[in-house]
């Protein structure tokens, strides 16, 4: 995955709803944190979040599929998922940043980022083709929007391959090493994602060290 991250700032006024809503057909979201009031305005063709003096603390005009509201990192504030049209999955999130009442954008997610419980640990699902009998999963740390890569799993299920198996790496930036093969028969397993997300709960204390050596 390649990351890149963007700040938002909340007191840039951009533009107001009112310009807006009046052009399109807007879907309309209201949350908010402690005293804080949010309207989340949202097309397939611009999202942006207001808060309640009309300031623009979050904005996207790329082409979207649905923004969600959820909580990422399980801190307890309100953070975004935005899905976008394509024929490829492709998320990016918005981290609340209670400090500056915005939204801290991270980019180009295959799927939204999982939370491992009591961790600093997340992960992600991919497809690699072969009406996804071919796919990945990505492990890393995201602290203070920094993402750190930790491990890959790499599961190969079409029946072309020379090989039907799944395969775990510790990663540390470039490097790569194998660390556990399980051999497989071609297909489509029912118990992929269960699969997944055992291994990672279980198994992250394991991807903590800094070298994949």
């Amino acid at each position: 995955m390649k990351f890149s991250i963007l700040f938002l700032c909340s007191f840039l006024l951009i533009f107001c709803a009112e310009s807006h809503v009046g052009k399109s057909n807007f879907s309309v979201t209201n949350f908010s944190e402690g005293k804080l009031r949010y309207t989340l305005y949202q097309n397939n063709e611009i999202a942006f979040i207001l808060n309640s003096n009309n300031d623009t603390v979050f904005k996207n005009e790329e082409s979207i599929d649905i923004i969600k509201i959820e909580d990422i990192n399980k801190d307890d504030f309100p953070d975004i998922v935005v899905s976008y049209i394509s024929n490829y999955e492709a998320y990016d999130i918005g981290l609340y940043d209670a400090d500056t009442r915005s939204f801290r954008v991270i980019r180009n997610f295959d799927s939204p980022p999982q939370k491992i419980p009591h961790s600093e640990f997340y992960y992600t699902y991919g497809s690699d083709g072969c009406s996804d009998l071919n796919w990945h999963s990505e492990l890393f740390t995201l602290q203070n929007l920094a993402i750190s890569m930790k491990g890959r799993i790499i599961g190969r299920g079409c029946g072309g391959e020379k090989q039907n198996e799944i395969l775990i790496f510790k990663t540390h930036l470039t490097n790569e090493k194998l660390i556990k093969y399980i051999d497989r028969e071609a297909g489509y397993y029912n118990d992929k994602f269960d699969f997944i997300d055992k291994y990672w709960t279980e198994n992250y204390r394991t991807f903590y060290d800094e070298t994949a050596n």
